[in-house]
């Protein structure tokens, strides 16, 4: 096995790996970066023209990992939603301070902070989603008070998590759980979630019944919601 690299317009560095049990070309993205396995004896012409017959496929592929890359938290960094908003700033401080006001919160970095390190990273995820969690305590319970009162519905208890997984959830006893990540959502779908749930306290599934008794809470938008719902994330980064 050998590598080496070339550069092509539009698709910019490739590692090619000529391996002596590959049969074909295959090609994937590793760190945004184009790899190009190839027959062992094949020539760089013959690449070459198979990256141009392939080259707006092969962009795509670059694009959708460049996509799915996390995003760093940098000086760059905001959070700007109806309900949370928070900035990254420098500051002479010895250690990560928060400033929280009317206008967002600010978590203040000592400068000259490596904020790409690894460790550096770790900790302000954790700030943020602990701050996001200590606001969706405070925000999203009323929310969906309100929303139950609209539609006189009876819910137990709500809970607020960092959950990863879903956005929200409704027990068979009537317990609302919700993620605090519906902060980072426009107001609406943070609606929509909630109403969702509380659906839940009528049918416990997924039925025809389920989303025609969501539409009704929706002006018969739920499965708009929904797929609108699926271009937003539960993560910070």
């Amino acid at each position: 096995m050998s590598k080496n690299t070339i550069f092509v317009d539009g698709l910019g560095d490739i590692c090619i790996v000529r391996n002596r049990r590959a049969k074909r070309y295959i090609f994937r993205v590793k760190d945004n970066i184009l790899y190009a396995t190839t027959p062992f004896n094949s020539s760089t012409n013959d690449l070459l023209r198979i990256l141009g017959e392939n080259k707006n496929r092969l962009k795509t592929l670059l694009q959708k990992s460049d996509q799915a890359r996390p995003r760093l938290i940098n000086l760059d960094y905001r959070i700007d939603t109806p309900n949370f908003k928070l900035e990254i700033v420098e500051g002479s401080v010895s250690k990560l301070l928060l400033n929280d006001s009317d206008k967002g919160i600010q978590i203040v970095v000592p400068r000259n902070t490596r904020l790409e390190s690894p460790k550096t990273q770790t900790l302000l995820v954790k700030a943020i989603e602990l701050l996001l969690l200590r606001k969706g305590k405070e925000l999203l319970p009323s929310m969906v008070q309100q929303l139950a009162d609209k539609h006189s519905l009876r819910y137990a208890q709500v809970k607020i998590n960092l959950s990863r997984g879903r956005w929200g959830s409704c027990s068979s006893s009537g317990n609302i759980n919700l993620s605090a990540f519906l902060l980072l959502l426009p107001n609406h779908l943070i609606e929509s979630v909630i109403l969702h749930e509380l659906a839940h306290l009528t049918e416990m599934n997924h039925s025809e019944r389920f989303w025609s008794l969501l539409d009704s809470y929706t002006n018969g938008q739920s499965r708009q919601l929904n797929n609108e719902l699926k271009q937003y994330k539960t993560s910070v980064i």
